[in-house]
């Protein structure tokens, strides 16, 4: 996993092999989960005051995005394949994230 600031938004990249079960915890309770694009089923559910994605990794890449909570999230949720030769975080006066060759 790796995250970071772009704008107003908080930007992660979680990985994993297919058919892997997978969850992600986020800080707050009044999340609403949006998939973006992608090829997965997601479950959002509060657990302990906190919001709880769970779902099956698959290949390819996924998006979600999260509002409700202190910032807007956007997960990229990528097969480990893709996430180790696909991304770069660029860190600097201007962050960003690409995705590409």
């Amino acid at each position: 996993m790796t995250s970071d600031t772009i704008g107003d938004s908080d930007v992660i990249v979680v990985y994993g092999d297919p058919d892997e079960s997978m969850e992600i915890g986020l800080p707050d309770d009044k999340c609403v989960v949006k998939k973006l694009s992608g090829d997965i089923d997601l479950v959002s559910k509060v657990v302990s005051g906190r919001t709880v994605i769970t779902y099956v990794s698959s290949a390819g890449h996924t998006v979600v995005q999260v509002d409700g909570g202190a910032r807007r999230v956007i997960i990229h949720i990528v097969d480990t394949i893709t996430a180790y030769t696909g991304w770069k975080v660029s860190e600097g006066a201007d962050t960003c994230l690409i995705f590409g060759p």
